[in-house]
């Protein structure tokens, strides 16, 4: 690592600056209202890592210029052995800011420990780390220290937290094979979907409706023939616990037996400890029998839809 500033490779850094001993003096002079100043002792690794030197930092009292806190700063610099001639400073009570800012130089080639939740995962001399084996849904904390050659440890970094995504939900696939006939529209809440024919199957996902907890609503479901009438069941199912099926208890919420009207009502029972959210609903229109959730239906069709639980 060089100066910033020059090609002097002996630097301190300086707010994640490298700057030469000349130009990080030069830096702080005016801050530090210096007059005359010998170069810095120093301070040994062991020094800034002992919790005693380091609680004395963090609670020293910066503003306080009192003979008694100089005298106070020289007896504990002198206690771990940093000679500090404060009389060369107009203000020295700022000689402590300009220790804060003083860090050992890291050379050669730098490791960086990786820790999560506080605890060590790995290390790394890349500047880019992917972390793997982590639970979906879940909010992990990281931090890192930098590590160089001579085993000289930086302070730890920042700490960030991430959460991970929810682990994707697939649903079965269940559809119709036949054209001649359909779902031709679907009506619950503020969807109101002419449909029409699809295939045996209408993803319409994208399409949406609020449905209260503990609330009845009222689901009309048209069908369409290409020729003559014929005699359709119904099946609504609503994926409550967001798993991925329909299979659960409380999730099938309608059956309308064999009609060959052209649109049928039915009400559904949204329970009163539904979980908040938004899950899939599936639609199943079958000739003559009921269909299962996931089904291939020779004479039918099957359309899905979201319903946002609240």
């Amino acid at each position: 690592m060089k100066c910033k500033y020059c090609e002097d490779r002996s630097v301190v850094i300086r707010d994640e600056e490298a700057l030469c001993k000349r130009h990080y003096y030069s830096f702080y002079s005016e801050k530090l209202n210096i007059t005359e100043l010998e170069e810095v002792p120093k301070i040994k690794e062991e020094v800034i890592l002992n919790k005693e030197y380091t609680k004395f930092m963090n609670t020293f009292d910066f503003y306080n210029d009192s003979i008694n806190n100089q005298n106070k700063l020289k007896k504990t610099l002198r206690k771990f052995n940093i000679a500090v001639n404060l009389i060369k400073l107009k203000n020295p009570i700022y000689y402590m800011i300009f220790l804060l800012f003083f860090t050992i130089k890291m050379s050669g080639q730098i490791t960086y420990e990786i820790y999560q939740d506080g605890v060590y995962k790995t290390s790394t001399t890349n500047t880019n780390y992917t972390v793997t084996g982590l639970q979906p849904a879940t909010t992990y904390s990281f931090h890192i220290i930098s590590v160089d050659a001579a085993g000289n440890k930086s302070p730890a970094s920042n700490i960030i937290t991430v959460t991970t995504l929810p682990k994707p939900v697939v649903y079965c696939s269940s559809y119709g094979k036949s054209t001649k006939e359909c779902i031709n529209k679907v009506q619950i809440g503020t969807i109101n979907n002419y449909s029409g024919n699809n295939g045996g199957y209408g993803n319409f996902t994208t399409i949406k409706t609020d449905l209260l907890r503990n609330s009845t609503n009222t689901i009309s479901i048209s069908p369409y023939w290409s020729s003559s009438t014929l005699s359709e069941t119904y099946r609504v199912w609503i994926d409550f616990n967001k798993d991925g099926d329909f299979l659960d208890n409380g999730e099938q919420l309608l059956n309308i037996n064999k009609s060959k009207l052209t649109v049928v009502n039915g009400s559904i029972k949204i329970p009163s400890l539904a979980p908040i959210g938004e899950t899939r609903m599936r639609i199943s229109m079958k000739y003559n029998t009921f269909a299962s959730s996931c089904e291939t239906l020779f004479n039918g069709e099957v359309e899905d839809y979201t319903v946002n639980i609240k």
